[in-house]
């Protein structure tokens, strides 16, 4: 079966998507393809890739360009579309986009016409119900949710959400970003904790430094450790200046470790000097967390995790962390010393390590590939 993956979101080679295509690439009669801009600016950061990226693959990269009518939204298409589906004639388009964009009805559309037997998959993080987008996105959205065949959402909400919206189809939750087992596991280096100086009980977050994040509850919640301790925070973000001086008032800046950037092949590394690592996001009126990588990136690496109840949190820990409610630093800070304690330490990261196992990038491409069959089979 030839089957076409489309998302933006491959242009990054970081995020272990590369990684799973490869995985995907070696089942038996599929003859994979992927569509993807050769460069996506975003507010942080500019991707650009070239075809030497994927040099010595056992799948078809295609490069396309990344138009937007409006910057940093759901109004961007690709350009050239029909002439990568024509000349490719896939039997499964796997479209790793929102429903409601631009490009996902321009990809409906075309291939409804000119290709009307391909079986369409689609996808949604969106865990927040909008009973109405504004015109053209509920149009799109509409549509697009009508030509698809099969739909693979991201988390629990999403799929309810999509069900709400009257998608009748066969759907199944695949969070797409699998992790790599062999990569991501406890990395031990000594010189990192005397490098950073790092003291007592070691605290870690990972992310971006705004509001959604909920950090300045974490870090009340610190404050009110009476044991020595190291918070080490690791991102980039509109928040640090806020941090800083939320930390100067608390009078815990000297326990803060800021670090603005870490490589990707480092993060095993700094993870496996944490004790416990922490994700507080809170929920916004437009946001609330998607899923939250990075808990089992931390689980794979042997560290204790503890997750605010905001959006799918509570779902990907399940049984193998701590959950706290978004916004409560007491009931935080008491998370935190319960996972300090030696034998809760011990069985959270045994229960963290089985738990990782439903998330590895083998798991997900055999979801994968077991899907694109069923799809054929209607």
């Amino acid at each position: 079966m030839k089957v076409l993956i489309i998302a933006r979101t491959y242009i990054d080679p970081n995020t272990g998507l590369h990684e799973q295509l490869d995985i995907l690439s070696k089942y038996k009669n599929i003859d994979l393809h992927l569509l993807v801009p050769s460069k996506y600016e975003r507010t942080l950061k500019t991707f650009s890739i070239n075809r030497k990226t994927f040099a010595n693959k056992n799948y078809t990269a295609h490069l396309t360009n990344l138009i937007f009518l409006k910057k940093e939204s759901a109004l961007f298409f690709f350009s050239p579309l029909l002439k990568y589906l024509l000349n490719i004639n896939p039997d499964v388009i796997h479209v790793e986009e929102e429903p409601y964009s631009l490009f996902s009805f321009q990809l409906m559309t075309l291939t409804k016409i000119f290709l009307p037997k391909t079986k369409i998959i689609t996808f949604s993080w969106e865990n927040i119900y909008y009973k109405k987008r504004p015109f053209p996105l509920s149009f799109f959205e509409n549509f697009s949710l009508n030509a698809a065949d099969y739909a693979l959402p991201g988390n629990q909400d999403a799929l309810n959400i999509l069900r709400k919206k009257g998608f009748k189809k066969p759907m199944k939750i695949v969070p797409r970003y699998g992790i790599n087992l062999n990569y991501f596991k406890k990395t031990p280096i000594k010189k990192l904790k005397s490098k950073l100086k790092l003291k007592g009980k070691i605290i870690g977050f990972i992310g971006r430094l705004v509001v959604d994040k909920g950090i300045d509850t974490l870090m009340k919640a610190a404050s009110l450790l009476d044991q020595e301790y190291t918070l080490v925070i690791i991102g980039r973000g509109p928040e640090k200046k806020n941090l800083i001086k939320y930390a100067k008032k608390l009078g815990i800046l000297d326990n803060i470790r800021f670090i603005d950037t870490v490589e990707y092949s480092s993060i095993p590394q700094y993870m496996s000097t944490f004790d416990a690592f922490v994700l507080p996001s809170r929920s916004m009126p437009k946001w609330k967390e998607q899923f939250g990588h990075v808990i089992i990136e931390a689980m794979a690496c042997e560290i204790p995790v503890i997750g605010s109840d905001s959006g799918e949190i509570p779902h990907v820990i399940a049984k193998a962390g701590l959950v706290f409610k978004e916004n409560d630093y007491t009931e935080l800070h008491d998370k935190l010393k319960t996972s300090f304690k030696p034998n809760i330490k011990k069985s959270l990261i045994k229960k963290g390590l089985k738990r990782v196992k439903d998330f590895s990038q083998e798991k997900t491409m055999q979801q994968f590939y077991e899907t694109y069959k069923e799809v054929l089979k209607k």
